[in-house]
């Protein structure tokens, strides 16, 4: 930022190769200096956070369901709990909840 500032100090040469972060500087001064603009910059943050966070909570979630199908067929092949503990990494009271919620 202190570059797109001092820009005064650079030639018009030197400044012609950097278009873009002058383009980035006048957009980002319009967002600062108008506050509904800079209002919609942070709930299109806000909104993309958010979007991350469903997702990944998606995916954690997807995960633990197919560790707990894992399990109840691993259980239901009679396979041992310690051997079960290994395959999928859950705690022998994870392993127990699951076999004790069907």
């Amino acid at each position: 930022m202190q570059f797109i500032q001092n820009s005064e100090s650079f030639g018009e040469k030197e400044m012609s190769k950097y278009k873009k972060i002058q383009e980035a500087g006048k957009i980002l001064d319009y967002i600062n200096k108008d506050e509904h603009e800079k209002w919609l910059a942070e709930q299109r943050m806000i909104y993309k956070m958010d979007q991350n966070a469903v997702e990944e909570f998606g995916y954690y979630k997807g995960k633990k369901e197919e560790k707990i199908r894992i399990v109840k067929n691993l259980l239901k092949k009679n396979m041992k709990l310690e051997e079960i503990m290994e395959i999928t990494e859950l705690s022998k009271e994870e392993i127990e909840a699951i076999q004790n919620n069907p």
